[in-house]
């Protein structure tokens, strides 16, 4: 991951931002997720199964049930992996943003942060209550586990290629046409699901750096020339720099809390997903021995 140069970190903690999160600073946001980021794999690989087809009707029900669970690990770790380089890349764009002064990159890309954490966190959820369900059945059951496993991989699938256009022709006269179970899910409409504390302050967040990537008011602020603006008559000074130290405040402003929280919850987020991969790993485990118990007798 990028660093901030030491020039801009002082600068940016020269500035009281108008709000923060935890009171935590936009240099200790980015060393939550780059600590994060340094214990797991440079390069990862996911390989998971696209047809379980002709395995369905010749294996035990316990091979198959272990079989599915690491196919589920497999779509998983692509989810997680995605996930977590798709934060170091937005997280980066935030420093190289600050680094170059080119402030209006910043609310850019802590909005895609935002955004990455709301989707992973509400597709967190979704995996978590799913497994829970299946944990809970008895293991001399495992044709209802099979049926709860396979609905469970098939939303691992679509958080793998769900899409807002049909990426089979992207560029073509059916770029609209996507299936109806691979159409991705709103990000407002994920907000929903936060909690009350951080509901709230996740909208306002999320509205304000709205406006800043938006041709709204918001981005307009970053190419006023601030120190030559007059009132009386009014007179607006247009920059294509966007250097000074007004448009530095605006960003840290805009930015440090959304980005603080952004960077500390998706690494907790990240960490839950560790957990749920790790009870697929046992699940395995178990269900392949028992596979082998069954094939035996």
């Amino acid at each position: 991951m990028r660093e901030l140069t030491p020039t801009v970190s002082r600068d940016i903690l020269s500035i009281n931002p108008k709000e923060t999160f935890d009171g935590l600073t936009i240099p200790q946001g980015l060393a939550a997720l780059r600590d994060y980021a340094k214990e797991q794999p440079e390069e990862a690989t996911s390989r998971p199964t696209l047809n379980l087809g002709p395995v369905l009707s010749v294996s035990g029900d316990y091979a198959l049930l272990a079989l599915l669970l690491r196919d589920s690990a497999e779509w998983l770790k692509f989810f997680y992996y995605s996930v977590l380089y798709r934060s170091i890349l937005h997280a980066d764009e935030v420093v190289s943003g600050f680094n170059e002064r080119a402030f209006v990159r910043v609310p850019v890309a802590t909005r895609a942060l935002l955004e990455l954490f709301l989707y992973t966190f509400a597709a967190y959820r979704r995996i978590y209550q799913s497994q829970q369900e299946i944990k809970k059945l008895p293991p001399a059951q495992p044709r209802r586990a099979i049926e709860s496993e396979i609905k469970l991989r098939d939303f691992l699938l679509k958080q793998a290629v769900g899409a807002r256009i049909n990426w089979d022709d992207p560029f073509g006269s059916t770029w609209q046409e996507v299936r109806e179970h691979l159409k991705q899910t709103n990000v407002l409409s994920v907000m929903r699901i936060l909690p009350g504390d951080q509901r709230d302050r996740v909208e306002r967040w999320y509205a304000l750096l709205s406006d800043a990537c938006h041709p709204n008011f918001g981005s307009t602020l970053f190419v006023l020339d601030h120190e030559r603006l007059t009132v009386d008559p009014p007179s607006f000074v247009f920059t294509r720099s966007r250097t000074g130290p007004i448009h530095l405040q605006l960003a840290i402003d805009l930015v440090s809390a959304a980005f603080c929280f952004s960077c500390v919850q998706l690494v907790n987020v990240l960490k839950l997903l560790e957990k749920v991969l790790a009870y697929y790993r046992e699940g395995v485990a178990l269900f392949g021995a028992k596979a082998g118990h069954e094939q035996d007798a």
